[in-house]
């Protein structure tokens, strides 16, 4: 898909709907994005704002992409973002954080996310350096973790990507590393997870009537391999020129 297809909405409320394309965000969460398919019979429309009497068009065949937050829309991961927060905290002599400041954070990249932890903000002489020292430690964490156990998808989430015509495009997009987003879309792909059980490295094509859910993502990104992480609209960018 070109580049001119750009979403232009980042700071994702629920999801938005743009030249074709739809995202998703973690304030859309795992029901919303359940359904969100389901909601979109040949055409449907819903009101944005009762004041302002505006509405707004979905329609199944104009959609050519749909781009997914990782953590909180198709995984029920938190707990493992927060324990290993924690991990990384206590091995630094940092202060554990409680729930509800780990999940107010969550809007930051991860660097960001860890420097403000440890008590610094954006123009503290160490933010950066310190961000990026316990961010690299928090990854190296995080990403061995993911299983379905801790990173499962919520339920339905495989059966709704299967529903969604094979010509939509699927991208995902996480403030987390990029690694952590093929991680966590390989764990939940039923055709990854028997390769990896069988003991077999070579990628093979579905069998036994699994889906390969993982190779319906044409973009997968991050925030370390884009130019400037969610809210800024970079990996948004860089999903729709993938797909």
């Amino acid at each position: 898909m070109k580049g001119q297809h750009f979403l232009l909405s980042v700071l994702l409320t629920s999801f938005q709907h743009t030249n074709g394309f739809i995202s998703t965000g973690s304030s859309c969460h795992f029901g919303r994005s359940r359904a969100l398919w389901n909601e979109m019979p040949a055409a449907a429309s819903g009101t944005t704002s009762s004041e302002e009497k505006s509405t707004v068009s979905y329609n199944r065949a104009s959609i050519k992409g749909v781009i997914f937050d990782i953590d909180g829309t198709l995984a029920d991961s938190w707990k493992l973002g927060f324990d290993a927060t924690q991990e990384v905290l206590v091995k630094n002599s940092i202060d554990k954080i409680t729930e509800e400041i780990y999940h107010s954070h969550c809007v930051y990249c991860t660097p960001d996310r860890l420097a403000r932890h440890a008590g610094l903000l954006p123009g503290d002489a160490d933010f950066e350096s310190v961000g990026e020292r316990l961010g690299k430690e928090f990854d190296d964490l995080y990403v061995d973790l993911v299983s379905v156990e801790t990173a499962g998808f919520y339920d339905e989430i495989e059966t709704m990507l299967g529903r969604i015509n094979p010509d939509v495009k699927l991208g995902a997009l996480t403030n987390a590393c990029v690694a952590y987003a093929h991680a966590v879309l390989q764990k939940n792909c039923p055709v990854y997870a028997s390769e990896e059980e069988n003991g077999n490295e070579e990628k093979k094509t579905a069998a036994g009537g699994l889906r390969p859910v993982y190779d319906r993502f044409s973009a997968i990104h991050g925030a370390d391999d884009v130019p400037k992480p969610k809210p800024h609209p970079d990996g948004l960018h860089k999903c729709c020129e993938d797909m």
